[in-house]
């Protein structure tokens, strides 16, 4: 988390960082303030800058206002930031991925490409005419749902979601583009986004309700989003029961270091989700320090290329959590796809090839990292 001191008179909106008429104009607060920020996201524009920060409230600051605004950071609530890269065209097959592939053989999972296996990914939709996700009879994806009041179809106007869905099970066959890391697993598409990536937390119960009311055949469902942390009391109602049906949830935590020691973002803050964030290479923590309890793996920071809603090319780079949360859910689809498993089975599998973390471990590229007093092994405990 970091603190924000205001240099001059700062801008605050409520609901999201946009103007909407007079709807959520909240006024200003002056010199001197101080707010913690526990989000910095991509809003507005004001004098050539679109940085806002977010507070605990759910309140809106434009980041101009502050002294020594950081202009570069920004996350929306579904983390992420495309980034152009000449490896990632559908002129390349990329096999996802090279770091990943040290962690599946220490798994044995080589022969095991989650066939069988259903992820249900909660995004913002999922392009369904890419060519690695096609809507025909050899389709990644089984079954697309709108959970959002404000569109009628699953497709995905954002992208965020179509990034996901390529990483977790990217069709190779055709020849171009992108391998998922678990090429066999089936997708099943339920938005509850907009095409600026805003969550509605209403959608998200509702999708999350449709996958335990029905007796849709849901392995793992994905959950590489955020939204307001005064939402976790009611999701946890229903996450526990999807808990309980032996469905494991993944869910995206942060990546930047004042995250990953203060808090997690919701849903991934659950006792009932696996949280997954990420590290930078010279992540460190100072004396006193730990890993936040909620947090249940780090994995590293890095861009990978996958599906893209972008047509003149199809594919795109993105980094972030969220993109984490995609790998391991595809992991976890290889695991089960070797083996029926519930959440202690995968935690302990997957907890034996991972690393404690200590400032005198060597970070790499293909590494997973524990934290072994997080929330969710004392959930899971109880279940041993």
């Amino acid at each position: 988390m970091k603190k924000r001191v205001i240099k001059d008179e700062v801008v605050i909106r409520s609901d999201k960082a946009e103007r909407d008429g007079k709807r959520n104009e909240k006024g200003v607060i002056f010199k001197g303030f101080e707010i913690e920020v526990i989000e910095t996201l991509t809003g507005e524009k004001i004098d050539d800058n679109n940085v806002w920060y977010k507070d605990r409230n759910g309140d809106f600051y434009w980041s101009g206002g502050f002294e020594n605004p950081n202009i570069n950071e920004s996350q929306s609530k579904l983390d992420h930031n495309l980034l152009p890269d000449t490896n990632c065209s559908k002129n390349n097959l990329i096999d996802h991925y090279e770091n990943i592939k040290p962690i599946i053989s220490n798994l044995e999972l080589d022969d095991f490409f989650g066939q069988g296996i259903n992820i249900a990914v909660l995004d913002s939709g999922v392009f369904e005419s890419h060519p690695d996700l096609k809507n025909c009879s050899n389709s990644q994806l089984l079954e697309s749902q709108n959970f959002h009041p404000s569109y009628h179809s699953p497709d995905d106007l954002n992208g965020h979601g179509t990034h996901i869905a390529g990483l977790i099970s990217g069709n190779p066959d055709n020849g171009i583009g992108v391998k998922g890391v678990a090429p066999l697993a089936k997708i099943w598409n339920l938005r509850v986004a907009d095409e600026r990536g805003d969550i509605n937390s209403a959608s998200l119960i509702k999708a999350l309700d449709y996958i335990l009311a029905s007796d849709l055949k849901i392995d793992v469902i994905n959950l590489s989003l955020n939204t307001h942390p005064n939402y976790l009391d009611s999701l946890n109602q229903t996450l526990s029961k999807l808990f309980d049906k032996g469905i494991i949830l993944v869910g995206a935590a942060n990546d930047a270091k004042e995250q990953l020691i203060d808090f997690c973002f919701t849903p991934a803050a659950s006792p009932y989700v696996i949280s997954v964030g990420a590290f930078k290479n010279d992540f460190r923590l100072n004396m006193g320090e730990t890993l936040h309890e909620t947090l249940d793996y780090i994995m590293p920071l890095t861009s990978y290329c996958s599906t893209s809603i972008e047509q003149s090319d199809f594919y795109k780079s993105d980094k972030g959590s969220s993109m984490n949360v995609a790998l391991f859910s595809g992991i976890v689809a290889r695991l089960l796809s070797k083996s029926k498993m519930n959440a202690v089975e995968v935690i302990q599998s997957i907890d034996g090839i991972s690393h404690s973390f200590s400032n005198n471990l060597p970070l790499t590229n293909s590494m997973i990292i524990k934290n072994e007093n997080s929330t969710f092994r004392s959930t899971i405990s109880t279940n041993i």
